[in-house]
């Protein structure tokens, strides 16, 4: 028989989602759902064979959709196709509540989430083709809908659009490690917000990917500077003289990739609280940082795309050029 190849108990622990409006109208149950589980360990057609609630039993699906490789089932020694069929138990005093299940999640707001990355770069960069599907020349478009929470994280990713389980793995994988976004805002209240995106899976496009050098944003070892970050702000920025005069304070989130070989390159600004002279500003200081310790993989220097936020003070310029002194009063 098929088995997890991970602890599915911890798996359906995080990744399941009581619908809002099953837990306030008090609805609990069983969700019975059979899955097949195919010669490479991947999860496919998922039904609900004994339902409970349509919102409980989507959400039962949809954890199962999602679910990581199984170890396959066997015959005479050889992977092969298994239904196999799992309970779901949703049982309101035993799960902890989770807050943010209760906030509305909107389709459509006053201003929707931005991103502070090209998407699809973003997705092709990162990409980890799974070998059988490559090998089985498996490709074309996988639509992936998350939230994107009030803080700019996301969360909650799943499938609209299949095309195999090996593909819609990787695709909810990459919708995980996506960088913050800008959050949604309702008025001037910031909202959790559904997103859709599509990720392209082209072979041909991955092998030409895979010939450049990848940037990464998740890694073993973080890039890390090599000098205090804070000092060589605060000494080497040029605060704008036309803000200065108008006390004008703000930040720029900037965005740039360490190289392999720690110096800095591809530096833009991601969002801006502050004038354009403060956004060219703080784009200078970063492009002109000293080397840093480089991001690893496996031990291997690696290019990683990093963010930092650059922040203009006037408390803090006028304490650097006029520190306050302790005085000794003598008798």
């Amino acid at each position: 028989m098929p088995e997890p190849a991970t602890d599915i108990n911890k798996f359906i622990s995080e990744n399941l989602v009581y619908p809002a409006s099953a837990q306030a109208a008090n609805i609990e149950g069983k969700v019975v759902v059979k899955f097949v589980v195919n010669e490479d360990g991947s999860i496919t057609n998922a039904t609900v064979v004994k339902p409970v609630n349509p919102a409980l039993d989507s959400a039962a699906v949809k954890v199962f959709s999602n679910m990581p490789y199984w170890k396959p089932g066997k015959q005479a020694g050889q992977a092969v196709k298994v239904y196999y069929t799992m309970p779901i138990v949703f049982k309101l005093e035993d799960r902890p509540v989770n807050a943010n299940e209760f906030e509305e999640i909107y389709t459509s707001v006053d201003h929707m989430p931005l991103p502070t990355v090209n998407i699809d770069e973003f997705f092709q960069r990162n990409m980890m083709y799974p070998s059988d599907a490559k090998k089985n020349h498996i490709q074309g478009v996988v639509n992936v809908i998350y939230i994107v929470n009030k803080d700019g994280t996301v969360s909650n990713a799943f499938i609209e659009k299949s095309l195999c389980g090996a593909l819609d793995s990787e695709a909810i994988r990459l919708a995980k490690i996506l960088p913050y976004f800008v959050p949604g805002h309702e008025g001037e209240k910031a909202v959790r917000v559904y997103y859709k995106a599509a990720v392209t899976f082209d072979i041909k496009a991955d092998s030409l990917q895979k010939s450049l050098n990848s940037v990464f944003t998740n890694v073993e070892e973080i890039p890390s500077p090599t000098f205090n970050i804070k000092k060589y702000l605060a000494l080497n920025m040029n605060y704008p003289l036309t803000d200065l005069i108008k006390k004008t304070e703000g930040g720029v989130m900037v965005g740039f990739i360490v190289n392999e070989d720690g110096g800095i390159s591809n530096v833009t600004k991601l969002m801006s609280v502050g004038t354009q002279l403060m956004n060219t500003e703080a784009m200078r200081l970063v492009q002109e940082m000293p080397h840093w310790n480089p991001g690893k993989i496996n031990g291997k220097a690696v290019k990683v795309y990093y963010m930092l936020p650059v922040v203009f003070s006037l408390k803090r310029r006028q304490e650097q050029f006029h520190p306050i002194k302790k005085l000794e009063m003598k008798y």
